[in-house]
């Protein structure tokens, strides 16, 4: 009868040293009459007490917030995955949850080999590799889980011209990339932002991070969507000697101002650390099922949030379906142990307030559900 599985071999009862049979089909039934007793517990709130959890959960209340690098780290630790503007990291988020933020305590995480920093653009906006709206910190070896492979970029002859430096050599400094490509330093930074934005290249340091950020191309976005002025030409058109057809004059108040080399402000021409790339087993991940990287996006948002819902999904689209998710969502809930449970219900059928079809699932059923007012 174990061979079969219809036993079960463990400890049940208030005696645990001595090891107990028993069959598998009462086992599940008692653990689901568990289940339902855990979800009657959770109850529907008002929003601004919810409101207040999530505060309190993600350190942004005064009472509950942190300080010192391993309080740096708990917060970076949270918030893996989760894609914001590149400016707003040291502005607002970290910040408002660590006490006297020190960028030294990010520094010495990314040194350390934990973690990475891979940018790229808005999760509901289109992929273009030269907008670079959002960057992410994860852990490395995770990064999988929240950037999707395989999709075909559109890159400048530059910006190719680095990624195959990159590929043929190895992680390089900013000096190196300019022996390497040939490249002039205005045009490495142009390449090196675009290859962020793509979220094909990374750095080692929270410095390059600013930079990348901050750096402005001659050619923006919106100059480079414009419409080829000669459409409107016929196919056999040749333009008169000495007269080209553009589309318009440049702005020159949107062109960087020259700075002179011997300043100390123009001086920092090279960018800190060593760039590499993303698209690597060692900061990927390795090559595993959709459930392996569904049961890690599923234990990081309960980890930051505290109560997941699809919206979290809808919002943050990381690289494996909800579907998956969900799917490793109830099963961390039936193997939950006590004191560590996960509880899933149905919002619609908990709120009749609720006008969306959602599944959300409490971490740490105690503490996520009562909610003091």
């Amino acid at each position: 009868m174990d061979e079969s599985g219809k036993l079960v071999r463990g400890a049940f009862g208030g005696d645990t040293a001595t090891p107990r049979w028993t069959s598998r089909r009462l086992l599940e039934q008692a653990r689901r009459r568990e289940l339902a007793h855990a979800r009657k517990q959770i109850e529907a709130v008002e929003l601004n007490q919810f409101s207040r959890f999530v505060q309190r959960w993600q350190h942004l209340d005064p009472s509950t917030r942190l300080a010192g690098d391993a309080g740096t780290v708990r917060v970076v630790r949270q918030m893996y995955g989760l894609a914001r503007p590149g400016e707003l990291w040291e502005r607002d988020y970290l910040p408002a949850r660590v006490e006297h933020y020190d960028s030294a305590s990010v520094s010495r995480l990314l040194a350390a080999g934990e973690s990475v920093w891979i940018g790229g653009t808005s999760p509901t906006a289109a992929h273009d590799a030269s907008n670079l709206s959002a960057v992410r910190f994860v852990k490395r070896g995770a990064a999988r889980a929240w950037v999707s492979t395989g999709i075909a970029v559109a890159l400048s002859d530059q910006a190719q011209q680095t990624l195959d430096a990159l590929a043929r050599e190895g992680a390089l400094f900013f000096d190196e990339l300019l022996s390497a490509t040939t490249l002039t330093t205005r045009h490495l930074r142009d390449a090196l932002r675009e290859l962020v934005g793509a979220a094909l290249v990374t750095n080692d340091t929270i410095e390059s991070m600013r930079q990348v950020v901050r750096w402005q191309p001659l050619v923006t976005p919106r100059d480079k969507a414009q419409p080829d002025p000669t459409r409107w030409l016929p196919a056999d058109f040749s333009p008169s000697a000495n007269r080209h057809v553009v589309q318009r004059r440049p702005n020159l108040r949107r062109l960087p101002r020259w700075k002179r080399p011997d300043r100390e402000d123009a001086s920092a021409a090279t960018w800190p650390g060593r760039w590499s790339l993303v698209q690597t087993p060692r900061v990927l991940g390795p090559e595993a099922d959709e459930s392996a990287w569904a049961e890690s996006v599923a234990r990081q948002w309960l980890d930051r949030y505290g109560i997941v819902a699809r919206e979290m999904w809808r919002r943050e689209r990381p690289a494996v379906s909800w579907r998956a998710v969900y799917r490793e969502l109830k099963r961390l809930e039936f193997a939950a142990r006590s004191g560590a449970g996960i509880s899933c219900v149905d919002s619609q059928a908990r709120s009749s307030r609720s006008r969306r079809r959602s599944s959300c699932c409490a971490h740490r059923v105690p503490t996520a559900t009562s909610m003091p007012s």
